[in-house]
This record gives structure tokens, C-alpha cells and sequence, in this order.
């Protein structure tokens, strides 16, 4: 069925919820809401907005965590006619700042349970005063398809986060195709996980909201822990998933691995390798996987049909326009489409498009160009693709300083940027560290050679969300350049992993801290680290966590060892692992290592001149 393409996505889910008002639209834990209760609280929010003067077009931030409070406050504020700016209660005061202060927004949202102080803004709103309070009625069609809906940041070469503008039209060609090549059937469940910053998080919530199936809020812990997630899948039969490649190659790692009774996949926010498509066609063997590419300034604007339009062995290719109001063209420098075979830059029309970069109208104009003899304006993506004989698209990479890490775009000079901020930082570069688990990391390299690691870190970890943190900064006397004058960032890397590690260490560790090293190596593979550096500190991710237990699993299986994640981030070095897992296989029960459960060491002092810091978490 095809819904209206210039209709709002408020007034979508009006019309969803009178024809389904007691059906559930949302589960978070134990707390179901129907369709009916959520369309009378977010009534409620969007009256109170509006008593506040908050107007069609204005933009309203929205400090919550995934929850179902932040859907209710969300299609509230599109009731009001106004945009929703996320603002995720984990991302850096000072990162918050920045957003506030740029977009000026016209309110904030917030919770008892994440409650926003800046000096950027005034006083927030509490959604569970704004979400019970009795407000005069709003009038119906207060803001057309072509307003504002959301606003997403994204990393931004500037050293300040990109603010892109999404209206209600630039979503409906990815959730028409959802919902005229698999409708859905009764009983299905959906769940949403993604971080509410970007477009997945959007789809997740509507395709299925909008067409009166059930949506499964997913809790951040749950979403961390790989073999967690796949259990609440499988227990809540939930019947389609959108994933990105690295979450999924983390997942093929995990022994025994056996797929959920899914319908749909989309595998979106990374470019898909051959080789975990052909994984993934045989390990889902009953489920419909489509690659979808697209930026957050034009999300799914091209579908490959894994299980239709590849074959394994050959590259994945982009796909064809999901849509036929959407226009694509490879042009090389002088904007002239190429010619079969050639590479060129690829550029993109319609009404996908995002509408402008929020207060930025230069880097509006330099995305946003005119092409010859054409009125409408072309999306410059930045990303190299070969246009193949038959058609297709082959992805090169990209020509700027953006990458993908986990889903997540990281424009390198932001980051670059944040360790510029420090004063005894006086050259800093980024890259990425692509380990043999499948999931890249950044490696930041700082001159001169005494700038304190730990206190560069610190420095970006004020600035900068967790996705776009380095695994590690390195500092060093000087940077390599090539014959032509460059930085070379190639050998910068190969020095790096070649480095010697402390050999003294490892030929007096153990035999169960040899095993833990072996084990890391092979993950993360280089060995520059000693037996008390953290696995975060020598290059790990939250994904390659997942890797390093289940290769532990596997050593140490003859001695009957039970490993979780968990254990890993409680003994995030090889010593405190080894000891640990040495205590696992003698079968004690008490932890008498002197450390809690609940105390996570993120960095080991090396000395005694400093006082140790503890950071509490609250209650809740």
C-alpha cells in the first residue's frame, strides 16, 4: 500500500492510531502503550509547545534517552509543526554546548532521568509534566511535507558537528519501499535500537509504527552486549532488523551463532564486503537481506538485493535508486558524466535530499551544486564509484576525511580538531585502524613527544561523542613525510604496530597471561602492548570485545572456562584477565582480586604520585 508522499508523519500516525487505538505501538521492559495513549500524550506534549509559542518550522531539542518517552515527546513535538533535534544525554557537555548554541533551539525536552543544565539554553521541559498536562487542542495540519522534521548531527570538518535537515518528504521513498515490497504481516514485531541522531533510528521507529505494528524499545545495555541483543530478539520474536556490517561481523563471530526467524535484513551506515554478504546469505538462509546505501543527508537511496541482484564472489554493488523520484549521476572533475568503467564522483537528486545545514548556508551551497543545463540541485556525496558496464555502481571509497566507524560517519579533523584544543599538542592526525576482527577503530598521533597520552585523551573525551573517540593516542617526536611532501600516514601506522612492546614483560608473564597476549595479538593484530595496558588503550572496540571472549572461550575450553563480556571490561588488562581467569578455572566463587564487580578500571596508574579517581554511576 502507498501512503501519501506529501503527508506528514504525525499525521500518518494520527490516522494509524484511530484505526488501531488499542492495538500496543510500543514495549520498553515491562511498560506497554497502546496506539490510543501514545497519540492523547504526545496530543498533550504537542498542546503544551504550542502554548509556549513553539511555531511550525521552529526546532525543539530533545534530551532523552531511546525510550518510550522520547518517542512520545518526539511525535509531539512534529504535532507541534516543529523539527526534532536529538541531543543525546551521553554526548559531552561540551559537545551539547555547541549544538545549543548554533541551533537556537525555541525549547528543550527532557526526563527526571537525564536532566539537561547548560548555559546555552533556558530552562528545559520535563516530559512527565508536559506528557499528563491537560492543554487545549491543536489544530490538524499545522506544517506540510516539506517542513522540517528532524535535525541530525553528524561529524563535521569544522570541529563543530554538522546540523543536517530532514523534512517529513525526504523519509517517505525509503518507507514506501518498505512498505510496498514487504508489507507487513499481522503479528510482526519491530524493534528500535539505533542511536537517535541518525536516520536508522527514523526507520526503525516508522515503518512499522505507521502501519500499526509493534515497536520494541531496546536498551543501550542490551544493544552493547552482542549475545544479549540476539537473546531479546529471539524471545520477543522480533521479525526484521536494519544492522550495520561491523555489529554484524562481530555477530558471526559469536560460536554456535544461529540466526533468528527474521523476515527482513537491512544492512545499512557501512559499506557491505563480499565476504560477510555471502555470510550472511547462508546463515540467514529464509531471510530477504537488501544493502541499502545512503549519508544522513541522503539516507536509502540505493538497494542491492543480496539474495537477488549479487552473486558471491563478485563485489557488492550500491544498488539501484530505491525510488523513482530519486537521480543519480558520476561525474569526474569537471562535472561531465564518465564513462562505463571509469571512476568518477557520484552525485545525487531529489526529493531524498536533506533540505540545508542548519544556520551554514556556505556549506549548504558547497554540498548542494547546479549541474549544467539542469534546475535542480545535486548532492555531492564525496564517495569514488566506477560506473560498470551493465549499470552498476562499484564502491571505491570515499575523497574526503570521513570514514565509517560502527555505523557512525567521523569526520578525522573534527577529531583532529578536539586534540588541537589541548595547547601542548602542536600537530595531530587521525586515521583508522582496521583490526583482523572486522571493526575499525581511530588511532590518533600527536606531536611533540611529550604530550601526555592521557591527558590528550581527557581533552577529547570533554568534546567528543564515544563512537568518535580514539582507541589510543600516540605521541611522537615528529611526523613521517613522503617524497612529495605529505604526511605519511601509511608508514606513521606501520611504526605504530611495529613497536616494540615490553619483552621483558612477556618473557616473565605466565603461562595464562601468554595465552590472554596470543589471544589479543590475534585480535587486535599488532603486539605493542604490555601485560598491564588496557585492551581499550591498545586499540579495542566495544565490538572486538566480542571477538577476544569468544577466542578465550576456545583456548581455555579444555579447562571448562565460562567467560562473559562483562568480565572483559572488569579486567580490562592482560594481568588482571589472566588472574581472573586462572581464579575461574580453580572454580573459586569469591572474587579475591580486590576489585568489585561494579569497579571498571579504564586506565592503570604507572605511578603513585597520583590520586586514583572514581567515577559513580547513578542509582538508576
Amino acid at each position: 500500500m502507498i501512503r501519501k508522499l506529501h503527508q506528514p508523519i504525525h499525521e500518518l500516525y494520527r490516522d494509524q492510531a484511530r484505526k488501531s487505538p488499542e492495538a500496543i505501538a510500543l514495549i520498553e521492559n515491562q511498560r506497554r502503550i497502546t496506539f490510543g495513549e501514545l497519540d492523547t500524550l504526545s496530543d498533550n506534549v504537542a498542546s503544551s509547545l504550542c502554548v509556549l509559542d513553539v511555531r511550525a518550522g521552529d526546532m525543539v531539542g530533545l534530551h532523552i534517552d531511546r525510550s518510550i518517552c522520547w518517542v512520545v515527546a518526539a511525535i509531539g513535538i512534529l504535532k507541534a509543526g516543529a523539527a526534532v533535534v536529538p541531543l543525546p544525554p551521553a554526548f559531552p557537555a561540551k559537545r551539547l554546548d555547541d549544538i545549543l548554541s548554533h541551533a537556537e533551539l525555541s525549547q528543550v525536552i527532557d526526563s527526571p532521568a537525564s536532566r539537561l543544565v547548560s548555559p546555552c539554553t533556558r530552562d528545559a521541559l520535563c516530559i512527565d509534566e508536559i506528557a499528563r498536562r491537560e492543554a487545549p487542542a491543536i489544530p490538524t495540519g499545522n506544517c506540510g511535507s516539506s517542513a522540517p522534521a528532524f535535525v541530525l548531527c553528524s561529524s563535521g570538518s569544522t570541529g563543530l558537528p554538522k546540523m543536517i535537515v530532514r523534512n517529513h518528504e525526504s523519509f517517505m521513498h525509503r518507507l514506501n519501499w518498505t512498505w510496498q515490497r514487504h508489507p507487513f504481516e499481522p503479528g510482526e514485531i519491530c524493534c528500535l535500537k539505533a542511536q537517535v541522531t541518525t536516520t536508522h533510528s527514523i526507520y526503525e521507529l516508522f515503518e512499522p509504527l505507521l502501519c500499526g505494528v509493534t515497536v520494541l524499545v531496546i536498551a543501550e545495555s542490551i544493544v552493547r552486549d552482542l549475545e544479549a541483543f540476539w537473546r531479546t530478539i529471539v524471545e520477543h520474536g522480533v521479525s526484521r532488523l536494519l544492522m550495520v556490517p561491523s555489529a554484524l561481523h562481530a555477530s558471526m563471530q559469536i560460536p554456535d551463532f544461529s540466526a533468528p526467524a527474521i523476515r527482513v535484513l537491512v544492512v545499512m551506515g557501512e559499506y557491505i564486503d563480499a565476504k560477510l554478504a555471502e555470510r550472511l546469505r547462508a546463515v540467514f538462509p529464509a531471510t530477504r537481506i537488501y544493502s541499502i546505501y545512503g549519508s544522513t543527508e541522503a539516507s536509502s537511496v540505493l538497494v542491492c538485493d543480496l539474495c537477488g541482484d549479487w552473486n558471491p564472489g563478485e563485489d557488492v554493488p550500491l544498488g539501484e535508486p530505491i525510488a523513482s523520484s530519486i537521480e543519480l549521476s558520476v561525474l569526474d572533475a569537471d562535472l561531465r558524466p564518465v564513462s562505463a568503467g571509469e571512476v568518477g564522483q557520484l552525485y545525487l537528486s531529489g526529493p531524498a535530499l536533506f533540505s540545508k545545514y542548519l544556520n551554514d548556508h556556505d556549506l549548504t551551497e558547497s554540498a548542494l551544486v547546479g549541474l549544467s543545463g539542469r534546475s535542480e540541485k545535486w548532492y555531492d556525496t564525496n564517495d569514488a564509484v566506477r560506473r560498470m558496464p551493465g549499470g552498476s555502481l562499484q564502491f571505491i571509497g570515499r575523497v574526503d576525511d570521513t570514514v565509517k566507524i560502527r555505523g557512525f560517519r567521523v569526520d578525522l579533523k573534527e577529531v583532529e580538531h578536539a586534540l588541537l584544543a589541548l595547547d601542548a599538542v602542536n600537530q595531530a592526525t587521525v586515521v583508522v585502524d582496521q583490526c583482523r576482527a572486522g571493526s575499525g577503530s581511530l588511532l590518533a598521533f600527536v606531536t611533540p613527544s611529550d604530550v601526555d597520552p592521557s591527558r590528550a585523551m581527557q581533552v577529547v573525551k570533554d568534546r567528543l561523542p564515544e563512537y568518535m573517540m580514539p582507541s589510543a593516542i600516540v605521541s611522537v617526536d615528529s611526523f613521517p613525510i613522503t617524497e612529495r611532501g605529505k604526511l605519511d600516514k601509511n608508514k606513521l601506522v606501520s611504526e605504530y604496530r611495529n613497536r616494540p612492546s615490553n619483552h621483558s614483560e612477556w618473557n616473565n608473564a605466565s603461562e595464562t597471561e601468554h595465552r590472554v597476549l596470543r589471544v589479543w595479538a590475534e585480535v587486535l593484530g599488532h603486539s605493542a602492548f604490555d601485560v598491564d595496558m588496557s585492551f581499550f588503550e591498545a586499540g579495542g572496540t566495544s565490538l572486538t570485545v566480542f571477538s577476544v571472549v569468544n577466542l578465550l572461550r576456545s583456548e581455555f575450553s579444555a579447562e571448562g572456562l565460562s567467560l562473559s563480556v562483562t568480565t572483559v571490561y572488569q579486567f580490562p588488562t592482560v594481568r588482571l584477565l589472566a588472574r581472573q581467569l586462572a581464579r575461574i578455572m580453580r572454580g573459586a566463587l569469591v572474587d579475591d582480586s580486590g576489585l568489585s564487580p561494579l569497579l571498571v578500571p579504564l586506565k592503570q596508574s604507572k605511578g603513585s604520585d597520583q590520586a586514583p579517581l572514581f567515577l559513580i554511576a547513578s542509582a538508576g
